[in-house]
């Protein structure tokens, strides 16, 4: 029994300190902290300002430009497709 508590506790702790993702999309509404591609942010700046420490920003297809400022944090970043997301 003592095992199956901790087990469990463990998957809890786990599953709490699991990274976000934050969603870049031309179409999104810009609604921080763009935790869907509803609410996605437009621009890949306003998402990495957001994102905590492990977040995945996943970037859907289009051209994004802007001046892009990483930060002391570890994030990565996924984009829908090498052929179809940009950022020159």
């Amino acid at each position: 029994m003592r095992c199956v508590r901790l087990s469990f506790l463990l998957l809890l702790i786990t599953l709490s300190s699991r990274a976000a993702t934050n969603f870049v999309a031309h179409g999104g509404a810009h609604i921080p902290p763009f935790a869907s591609w509803a609410t996605a942010a437009t621009n890949v700046s306003a998402a990495i300002a957001v994102a905590t420490d492990g977040n995945l920003v996943m970037i859907s297809n289009g051209w994004y430009v802007g001046p892009i400022a990483l930060t002391n944090r570890s994030l990565a970043f996924e984009g829908q497709g090498e052929a179809s997301t940009f950022l020159p």
